[in-house]
Parts: structure tokens; C-alpha cells; sequence
């Protein structure tokens, strides 16, 4: 994993301004490389990459530049022939499956996941959803950043905005952690 801090939405298609983010001409299909001309990763739902054939994922890899990453949400019931798949399809661009943790984990924790780089047998991180308020409070979003307990993690925003992504990655960008 090439940052100790990622901010990223679930999808591309899922900001919460995706009518006026992408241009009304833009063709579905190339909303992905559009995204990635603006932001540096995604998370992808564990359906939507699962569902995809090699040749599926080695498009999406062929439509973003050499810098952006795919983080792919990785539930208990995936499969390693899956991850497999999906780490050939899209090589370098694969920066990490988000895992589930193990059910013994106390209740304050369930929102934590596990970052697990694609060729790694031991999680190298965490990956957990800011809460929804905190889109809109960056300075509230700065205590809560300070506040986490693993300097190597991925922050979920549920549906920004691009202008709120955006800003989410400049205060990880003033704060030193990427």
C-alpha cells in the first residue's frame, strides 16, 4: 500500500453530486476514467468486482492513469480464487482488499475492517467509515483522524460530495499522512 492514509467513497458512481460531477454528454462508461482524473482511488463493493470477468477488471485497470488505486471490499464469504482473479486483473492499481474482522471483536470495533495488500498474508492496516456528520465538519474530522488507533488506514465517506472528497483528502494532505 503506497499511503499510511486513504480517503475514498464506495464507487465512483456514488457521490452524492454525481449529476453535476459528470459532465451530462459524459458516456457511462467512461465515468470511471473521469473520476479517476480527479481523485486518486476508490473502494469497489465486493458485487461489483466479484461479478466482473478477468477481462471486465483489466479494462477498468486500462481506463485509469498508472497512479490510481482500487480498493476492493472483501466480505468473510469471498473466496481466494477471487482475490486472485481479481490481483492479475489489475495489478499494480489493486492496493488492497478491505477484509472483514474476525466476529470476537469487541462491540466499539465492529466499524474497523482490515486492510490486506494483495500479495500479504497479514493485514497491514485498517479501514473504517468516518461517520456521515463529519463530511461536512473538517475540523471535527481532524480530532477524529488524530483519534484513530492505526496510522496505516482507509477512510470510507458515505456518499460525499465531490467537493467534500475533495476536501477530506486535503486535510489528510495538511496533516502530513499521506
Amino acid at each position: 500500500m503506497q499511503s499510511l492514509m486513504e480517503c475514498v467513497p464506495e464507487g465512483w458512481w456514488s457521490l452524492a453530486d454525481a449529476d453535476t460531477f459528470y459532465p451530462d454528454d459524459l458516456p457511462e462508461d467512461w465515468r470511471l476514467t473521469y473520476f479517476a482524473n480527479a481523485f486518486p482511488a476508490v473502494l469497489v463493493p465486493a458485487a461489483l468486482w466479484q461479478e466482473r470477468s478477468v477481462h471486465e477488471l483489466s479494462d477498468w485497470r486500462a481506463d485509469v492513469h498508472a497512479g490510481f488505486r482500487f480498493f476492493l471490499d472483501c466480505p468473510a464469504t469471498s473466496d481466494q480464487h477471487a482475490r486472485m482473479r481479481a490481483a492479475a486483473a489489475l495489478g499494480p492499481a489493486l492496493a488492497a482488499f478491505v477484509m472483514d474482522q474476525p466476529k470476537h471483536v469487541p462491540r466499539d470495533c465492529r466499524n474497523l475492517r482490515w486492510l490486506l495488500a494483495p500479495q500479504a498474508t497479514e493485514p497491514e492496516g485498517i479501514a473504517l467509515l468516518a461517520p456521515r456528520p463529519l463530511n461536512t465538519d473538517l475540523r471535527s474530522a481532524r480530532g477524529w483522524l488524530d483519534a484513530l488507533p492505526h496510522r496505516h488506514c482507509l477512510v470510507i465517506l458515505d456518499t460525499p460530495t465531490a467537493s467534500e472528497l475533495d476536501a477530506w483528502q486535503q486535510l489528510i494532505a495538511l496533516m502530513g499522512r499521506r
